[in-house]
């Protein structure tokens, strides 16, 4: 199945002392994450976008319901003015 778009998200670090085995979760806090937004896979599978500077940046492809086909599992900065790309 090929993802029709990419949502766009940042990882939400919580305060010290936030997270750990006695809070709801497992480091719970650790997992909240902001959605900045979705955007179209291009037929040829290209996709564009813009950022915010100095935030970690994930990505989630989706399908025609929007549920995650995959789910990025680390994360990336792009520093102000800078242009990153990222193939496969």
């Amino acid at each position: 199945m090929a993802p029709i778009a990419l949502r766009i998200y940042s990882p939400h670090y919580a305060y010290p002392g936030m997270g750990g085995h006695i809070h709801i979760g497992i480091d719970g806090p650790w997992d909240v994450r902001r959605i900045l937004g979705t955007v179209p896979v291009q037929p040829d599978g290209s996709v564009v976008f813009q950022v915010p500077a100095n935030t970690p940046i994930a990505v989630q492809s989706l399908d025609e319901q929007g549920a995650a086909l995959q789910v990025m599992r680390s994360w990336f900065t792009a520093m102000p003015g800078e242009v990153l790309s990222c193939v496969g």
